[in-house]
């Protein structure tokens, strides 16, 4: 009911009906619902632009193992956008596990971002990626949303 509010699909676009619905959805643990208050956020539509808001509702949506908001949270990473500066260690984490839950475009980016960084940011991306994986495991079980 929230997409449909959002985008105006059998009814009149509602963004402030949709942001409600969205943050009772995902308020109730509701990874994909995180991922479109994340949306909302970084365009603002509906409400101001808040990148660091955006970045929350991605992360909250990529620990529950959402691989399209992982991919959104590297790229926020590597462009510094809702944190003092850009942190290619966790970009790259990110769009490692992204990609490994499927997303081809977070693939690609993992390549052009692994071209431009040292081989110790990559190692310690590794690392993370390893750390942030057994969290995202426990969080979700066996199962990730796709």
């Amino acid at each position: 009911l929230a997409l449909m509010y959002r985008n105006g699909e059998g009814t009149e676009v509602n963004l402030d009906a949709a942001r409600r619905l969205f943050t009772q959805a995902s308020d109730a643990g509701d990874v994909r619902a995180a991922f479109h208050l994340g949306q909302l956020s970084y365009t603002g539509q509906g409400m101001p632009q808040d990148f660091e808001k955006a970045l929350q509702y991605y992360l909250k949506s990529a620990k529950g193992g959402f691989a399209d908001a992982q991919m959104n949270a590297g790229v926020m990473y590597v462009r510094g956008e809702g944190i003092t500066e850009p942190n290619v260690i966790e970009a790259y984490a990110w769009l490692k596990i992204a990609s490994e839950n499927g997303s081809e475009r977070a693939a690609s980016l993992l390549d052009t971002l692994s071209a431009q960084i040292t081989a110790e940011q990559k190692a310690a991306g590794e690392a993370r990626a390893t750390t942030l994986k057994a969290e995202i495991k426990k969080a979700t079980g066996p199962f990730l949303v796709r």
